[in-house]
């Protein structure tokens, strides 16, 4: 109990290595906490070694290339009264408006001015802001802030804050998952500590780091992937300790047909590296380029690939004789010989042809000096031997335990929220699942979910079908402004539900 008390406090401070969420306004950025490094947000360059050790929720400011912790309260700014308009109908937008000039609030940032009092300096020379109306005043002043004040707030990464991030950034790569989506998959496949959940996710793992936050460290979450790896940096994102981390299996989608019909996936093969023969000759990509300026050269590179030629069908034909290369040879021969014959009756300047040859090794030296040149390029790091082989041994235990649950039919739950057309990968995964468990599909198309749910209907063992789409409208907030908001995204996807039963 202590120890779980001191983790939650621990994770309430920031610390080097964490991932932070930068809020500003309604923008977000995730980064990651590192000392000694810049970090480049709207043009200001500044270090993050000032936040490390403050809580989460502090607000902070940059002031001179440093950041600094402020109040809650303190960075607003005191608005000079010079009264209130009515309405703006007649004021005109004009450069004169603006008694400073660009050089003049150039001059101030260069001397190390705060904002407040750029933003001050720059509300006593506007002649139209007087003119403005309450509500036009505030607008004006918001944006002048994200102009000349950079203060953001420093939040712990959560599911909320991360797709409301990627779904603003790129809804494409979320398939477009909305955050109310999100929510009736999490509520409708049941989730809850102690399960066993199996999920097909390409949005980037938001819906895999989803679920791992509702277990809290407690049941299993299967990662069914597409590809070599699996793909889920918004999982990396979440900071989660050992004991969630643990919580989390990858399953290949690959190798589901496999299991389906054998039943074992895993071989002792796949644990074990592949052995390397220290013996095996190690082929080297030969180029022979051809000078279009030396015929000599050009006639004497043929004659290497014909001998070549000749020897590769030797070895790949030994049916062939001796005889028969020593007549190819001899052939060779008597066309080298007519082709002599043929340049001693040409008359050739011999001063020409030492030009050629001089021309010729300027050219080598040139191409030896250029390979030099060229720098070599760096190998990546992929860490040392033994961290690879505890990588591939942990991997494969994990792939037992995933191919245990699936094999004994324990799963409490099925997720789908993919890409990829949802029937195979329902009707593959459906026999692993318990009876009386809730399967959710998701897809950004309604005709997929159709035929799927018209297949899922033959089988006789699914009842309780919902088929919907959830429809969301923001709205603002605010005194004596509460309206929708105008833009709105078109749609959220849509929802297929359904609940096992045993069939008689």
């Amino acid at each position: 109990m202590e120890d779980s008390v001191v983790r939650m406090s621990a994770r309430k401070i920031i610390k080097e290595g964490d991932h932070i969420v930068m809020k500003r306004d309604d923008s977000y950025r995730i980064m990651q906490v590192r000392l000694n490094r810049y970090v480049f947000v709207d043009k200001h360059k500044f270090k993050l070694d000032g936040m490390v050790g403050c809580p989460y929720g502090s607000r902070f400011e940059v002031k001179n290339d440093t950041i600094v912790q402020v109040d809650r309260h303190s960075w607003k700014v005191n608005i000079p009264d010079c009264g209130k308009g009515v309405d703006n109908r007649n004021i005109v937008g004009k450069d004169s408006n603006q008694q400073l000039s660009h050089e003049e609030i150039m001059a101030m940032k260069k001397d190390g001015l705060a904002g407040e009092s750029i933003i001050g300096r720059l509300i006593e020379n506007s002649s139209t802001f007087s003119l403005k109306t309450e509500y036009a005043q505030d607008k004006y002043i918001k944006k002048k802030k994200r102009k000349y004040m950079l203060v953001f707030v420093v939040l712990r990464p959560t599911t909320r804050i991360l797709i409301e991030m990627y779904f603003a950034k790129s809804p494409a790569k979320m398939c477009h998952l909305r955050i109310d989506s999100l929510a009736q998959i999490l509520m409708l496949g049941n989730i809850r500590a102690d399960m066993n959940v199996a999920v097909v996710d390409t949005c980037l793992g938001i819906v895999v780091g989803a679920v791992m936050e509702r277990l809290g460290g407690r049941g299993n979450v299967i990662h069914v992937y597409h590809g070599q790896n699996p793909s889920r940096p918004a999982v990396e994102c979440y900071d989660f300790d050992q004991d969630h981390m643990d919580t989390l299996h990858s399953f290949p989608m690959e190798k589901l047909n496999l299991l389906k019909h054998t039943g074992n996936i895993v071989t002792d093969d796949e644990s074990k590296p592949t052995a390397v023969d220290e013996n095996e000759p190690k082929v080297k990509e030969l180029k022979l380029e051809t000078c279009p300026d030396n015929e000599e050269s050009s006639e004497t590179a043929a004659t290497i690939v014909k001998s070549e030629v000749t020897d590769n069908e030797l070895e790949s034909n030994p049916e062939l004789s001796p005889e028969d290369t020593n007549d190819n040879k001899s052939e060779m021969k008597n066309e080298e010989s007519d082709n002599c014959e043929d340049t001693s009756k040409n008359d050739v300047d011999s001063s020409a042809i030492n030009s050629k040859s001089t021309s010729l090794e300027e050219k080598q030296n040139e191409t030896v000096d250029s390979v030099d040149s060229v720098k070599p390029e760096k190998k990546r790091y992929r860490g040392t031997f033994e961290n690879r082989e505890a990588k591939r041994e942990s991997f494969a235990k994990k792939l037992v335990t995933t191919q245990s649950l699936m094999v004994s039919k324990e799963l409490d739950s099925i997720i789908i929220a993919s890409k990829f057309y949802p029937t195979p990968l329902v009707l593959n995964l459906l026999r692993y699942l318990r009876p009386s468990r809730q399967i959710v599909v998701y897809s950004q198309y309604k005709e997929s979910l159709l035929e799927c749910y018209a297949q899922l209907r033959e089988l006789g063992c699914l009842v309780n079908f919902r088929l919907t789409e959830t429809w969301l409208r923001e709205f603002q907030v605010l005194p004596m402004r509460t309206h929708p908001l105008v833009n709105m995204s078109g749609t959220g996807g849509y929802l297929l539900v359904a609940t096992t039963v045993l069939k008689t």
